[in-house]
């Protein structure tokens, strides 16, 4: 049965903004179509359509079914008007190469010069495996594409059949691999406007992509610059930062200003009323300070130990074991041996967090040949035991009755609980004179309770 003429579509232009390499290829293309159908070039160039030939007589037994791709090969698309079929191997195919755009792979090979030609297969794997690969397409072109992701890679045969379904040999593998988008072809390969915040994935701006004063003021919202995001020490009163009169007694803290941060307190600047010397320790020459109805003072506070406290001593034949408690920490400790305990003072801190000072007063009884030492240690505890701080003296004594003495300085927070102990030891005694006879002694101060 005779079939309408099946009407081939224009041909539109080229796009303006297609990819360089792609358009090399489209501009081939239509220049091939535009031979072959007869509009450009020698009109004995022009392909004769099977339609034709049957018209002309030359073949007939058309088979009036469309192409289909999944039906495997396609069969015979006419027989010649003789009835003979030719059965002899397809040509190889020759020059066969590939090439790779952005998203797209482009083969190509010589035009296929045999009488019953009919089409030429594709194959494609992702390895040089050609007993994995598939077919993928036919065509009876010399050119022909793949749209594949960019970056990708791939492997291509290609054979000819012919109209008798004979198949050529493959020839391949031609491996080709798509752009990837650099510096050289970003221009190219994007358009402006092109790259919009959905394309850009969360965090992935990193901060050696942002060129140097980039952030302007106005890319910073409102609010946006928080507390942690200022480096700590960086706004000095040199930085212009901070404007005169910005800081209000609001942003103060509670005892934030110490002595070190107070450069002139005039009289004009203690209101009438509010100091009371009675609680407060004043040190002054006589003149600076007009007595009222209260009473000025320095606040001590101080503990006697107890003198037949049990004493830790060495004899001449072990001289590093009192060295090894100031080579350890706590000092007072080494070993899992403690210094006997000589006075201790249990205190509460003032409402500030403030310095004091401990002071303490140590001396020995007993009968000494001269040679003997002392090792002593005052320490600060909290209430539970952990250590504060501490400090440790060696002392050379030549008599029963030296009174030496031993301070600590330490910072301590306000409305606290603490305890100040003195421990001691001692080396060198002669046992066999003094035996039962030897005892330390002493008591601790505490300067600042009353500030």
């Amino acid at each position: 049965m005779a079939t309408k003429e099946t009407k081939l579509p224009a041909i539109p232009p080229i796009p303006s903004n297609t990819d360089p390499q792609l358009k090399t290829y489209l501009s081939a293309v239509d220049e091939a179509l535009k031979v072959r159908l007869g509009t450009v070039g020698d009109p004995k160039d022009r392909a004769v359509t099977v339609r034709e030939l049957i018209d002309s007589g030359l073949a007939e037994n058309f088979l009036e079914e469309p192409f289909n791709l999944d039906a495997g090969t396609p069969p015979n698309t006419f027989i010649p008007i003789d009835g003979l079929v030719d059965l002899a191997v397809p040509p190889d195919v020759t020059s066969f190469s590939g090439t790779g755009t952005f998203q797209k792979i482009i083969l190509s090979w010589d035009l296929a010069q045999f009488g019953n030609f009919a089409f030429t297969e594709v194959w494609r794997h992702t390895s040089n495996n050609l007993g994995s690969a598939t077919r993928i397409d036919t065509t009876r072109a010399q050119v022909w594409s793949d749209t594949v992701d960019f970056n990708s890679n791939f492997y291509y045969w290609v054979r000819h059949v012919s109209t008798s379904n004979i198949v050529g040999q493959f020839a391949g593998a031609i491996n080709v691999t798509t752009s990837k988008i650099t510096s050289s072809n970003v221009d190219t390969a994007l358009e402006a406007g092109s790259i919009t915040a959905t394309e850009i994935a969360a965090g992935s701006v990193s901060a050696d992509k942002i060129t140097a004063s980039a952030i302007t003021a106005d890319k910073i919202a409102t609010s946006a610059v928080t507390t942690a995001k200022i480096q700590a020490g960086a706004i000095t009163a040199a930085s212009g930062i901070l404007a005169n009169a910005s800081v209000t007694n609001a942003k103060i803290a509670s005892a934030a200003i110490t002595n070190a941060k107070i450069s002139d307190l005039s009289a004009g600047k203690i209101i009438a009323s509010t100091l009371d010397v009675a609680s407060k320790g004043i040190v002054g020459s006589a003149g600076n300070i007009v007595a009222g109805t209260g009473s000025v003072s320095t606040t001590t506070q101080s503990t006697t130990g107890n003198p037949t406290a049990p004493v830790v001593f060495w004899g001449h034949n072990q001289p590093s074991l009192l060295t090894t408690y100031g080579a350890s920490s706590p000092y007072y400790q080494y070993g899992g041996a403690t210094l006997p305990e000589i006075a201790s003072k249990s205190f509460t801190t003032t409402s500030r967090t403030q310095n004091y000072n401990f002071v303490g007063f140590h001396g020995e009884s007993g009968d000494f040949d001269g040679d003997e030492e002392k090792f002593i240690v005052i320490a600060v505890q909290q209430s539970n035991g952990t250590l504060v701080s501490q400090n440790f003296q060696y002392v050379n004594f030549a008599q029963a009755g030296d009174l030496f003495s031993i301070s600590l300085n330490v910072t301590l927070a306000a409305n606290t609980t603490f305890v100040a102990k003195l421990y001691g030891g001692l080396k060198n005694v002669n046992l066999h004179s003094t035996l039962g006879r030897i005892s330390l002694s002493g008591n601790i101060m505490v300067f600042g309770l009353g500030l």
